[in-house]
């Protein structure tokens, strides 16, 4: 298949690439991170040059066909904004990035889009599986996604299922994004009671479920993807504050928190619920790490 994946930061999109190449798909790649320029024309990808956020010469470079679009991209403002300030700028960022992605869709012709969505990285609630198969479920807690989601939703061009991203992604080192907060780089915060519930899925699950959805033709409106068993906040902040080695976590109430990391990284880690991934597994995929302590097994073993 010959697939644009439109670009994030790298955390997703470079293990992605690799895993697209590897399963012999034409894969090309549109990224405004000057960082990714140099490494991305020495390897086996085709490299687009430009803000997906943005109109640019890059939309006239594009290939004649494509047949899926893999939506990677988000913006990063400053965590220290209100919700209110925030909303304003995402939905007019991303809004223009679904613009610029119909675009595309009509001119190569493209039938399929994946759209990834962070499931509640901007400070509201998913609701268990009733967000899978009904993308109307999807406008109440995507702060800032509301207007790309009604977008496609109502987009006759292109087919779209949206991905929603567990709250934490995490490597076989302990490596988590987004990045949990500490208080002077030191401790990593347990905020409020912390007994809320926290999906999570491995990095090297979440691109090889996305590519297992690519063979299997998958089409359903909304898959979730996590893993098998959500954990909630003080035991994963316990946990990963062994894995790295950090004094024990500090519980400090949410004003705190909003003062310390602002709104946005406070939500982030206290406005979650469960996530389940029904709709990934009715599709007969299977974990590599179904859940963290298979992930983190060289770790936990001796905890």
């Amino acid at each position: 298949m010959k697939i644009l994946v439109v670009s994030d930061n790298g955390l997703i999109a470079d293990p992605l690439r690799l895993l697209l190449v590897a399963n012999n798909h034409d894969v090309w790649i549109l990224t405004a991170d000057e960082n990714k320029k140099q490494l991305l024309q020495h390897s086996a990808v085709h490299l687009v040059f430009g803000n997906p956020a943005e109109n640019g010469s890059w939309l006239n470079i594009l290939p004649p066909t494509l047949d899926l679009i893999i939506n990677l991209h988000s913006p990063y403002p400053d965590q220290k904004l209100k919700h209110l300030d925030l909303e304003n700028v995402y939905n007019s960022q991303i809004t223009k990035v679904a613009q610029n992605i119909s675009y595309i869709a009509d001119k190569t012709k493209c039938p399929k889009l994946f759209q990834l969505i962070p499931p509640n990285y901007y400070g509201n609630v998913v609701t268990g599986t009733h967000s899978e198969r009904n993308p109307e479920n999807l406008n109440s807690y995507a702060l800032g996604y509301q207007g790309l989601i009604r977008h496609f939703k109502a987009a006759k061009n292109i087919q779209t299922t949206f991905l929603v991203l567990a709250n934490f992604i995490y490597n076989s080192d302990g490596e988590t994004f987004p990045k949990i907060y500490k208080i002077f780089n030191k401790i990593y915060p347990i905020i409020n009671h912390g007994e809320n519930w926290i999906s999570l899925i491995h990095i090297d699950d979440l691109c090889s479920s996305i590519q297992h959805l690519i063979n299997n033709n998958v089409s359903e409106n909304v898959i979730n993807l996590v893993d098998e068993k959500p954990i909630m906040q003080k035991d994963l902040i316990k946990m990963l504050s062994k894995v790295h080695m950090m004094p024990h976590p500090m519980p400090i109430p949410t004003v705190i928190s909003n003062f310390l990391y602002g709104e946005v990284a406070t939500a982030n880690i206290t406005n979650t619920a469960k996530l389940k991934n029904e709709l990934l597994k009715s599709t007969n995929y299977w974990f590599k790490f179904p859940d963290y302590q298979a992930g983190l097994a060289k770790f936990l073993v001796n905890m």
